[in-house]
């Protein structure tokens, strides 16, 4: 039988370890970020100790990494196109920046920090086609950024005060928070008309099971539920009519029985309509 591999006390010190920040476990910013995602981020925080050795900085004096994605994907034993997913889903948190160097030379990668505030967590979101217009920067633009890599302006500011407000009605409703799911409804919906079907949501759940509450949400917005009331507020009249025109009819061939005919007709009548006047012509 094979003996056990202690670890000895003299040993902790010099032992090499991957280290991944408590936050993207604890706070509910990284909640829905893939696991193995957590993990290349550690792997990209280590290599940073290659950087420290090669005084890899740019004039501001912030830190970056050269990591080609085939050298990743062969340290981490995964293919890769898996590693492309991990680093868009890295990018898409504001846990890494990317600039392209051109002539087949692999990317600068800048690690940012991982953020526990709701606020500071969205500002670091940002979108792919900042990171599009970044990657054609020129390197005196690209150093001259303000050091959250954000030019925020009012709309911005807005955006941003829309979706935390979106954000948190979901959770409220649901106990999770999802900010990829409203920077996208954002992008096609108005926030008034957002915020209306959470509403419509919410009081839907007080009575049945919602299972899917993302895709609940995403029915609600594509379905316009006042155009289905109208449809249906038609179509009742119509058959309210077409009923009072029969009822009359009937009364109009049995003259014997007017009387009860008539109080008949009206009693019907009043339980179709709720007392509601129709005319029948």
């Amino acid at each position: 039988m094979q003996e056990a591999n202690f670890y000895k006390i003299n040993e902790i010190d010099n032992m090499q370890f991957l280290i991944i920040p408590k936050t993207l476990f604890t706070s509910e910013n990284y909640r829905d970020l893939l696991d193995g995602a957590k993990l290349l981020y550690a792997v990209l925080l280590e290599r940073m100790q290659l950087s420290k050795k090669n005084g890899w900085a740019d004039e501001n004096g912030n830190v970056y990494i050269i990591y080609p994605r085939e050298e990743i994907a062969n340290f981490m034993k995964i293919s890769i196109k898996t590693v492309v997913r991990y680093m868009k889903a890295l990018k898409e948190y504001g846990l890494i920046l990317e600039k392209r160097q051109g002539l087949s030379r692999p990317n600068i990668i800048y690690v940012l920090k991982p953020y526990s505030r709701d606020e500071e967590f969205f500002t670091s979101r940002v979108d792919s086609d900042v990171h599009s217009r970044m990657d054609n920067m020129t390197k005196t633009e690209w150093t001259n950024l303000p050091p959250n890599h954000t030019n925020m302006n009012h709309t911005e500011i807005n955006k941003k005060n829309n979706t935390n407000t979106l954000v948190d009605k979901f959770h409220a409703i649901t106990g999770r928070r999802n900010w990829k799911l409203f920077v996208i409804l954002l992008k096609k919906y108005s926030y008034d008309y957002i915020l209306e079907k959470l509403n419509y949501m919410e009081m839907f759940a007080k009575s049945h099971l919602i299972r899917n509450f993302e895709g609940f949400l995403a029915s609600a917005l594509r379905d316009n539920y006042m155009t289905v009331a109208q449809k249906i507020e038609k179509t009742s009249r119509k058959v309210l009519l077409e009923t009072y025109q029969k009822l009359e009819y009937y009364r109009s061939v049995k003259p014997a029985s007017k009387e009860v005919a008539l109080a008949w007709i009206t009693l019907i009548k009043n339980q179709l309509t709720g007392g509601m006047e129709v005319c029948p012509c």
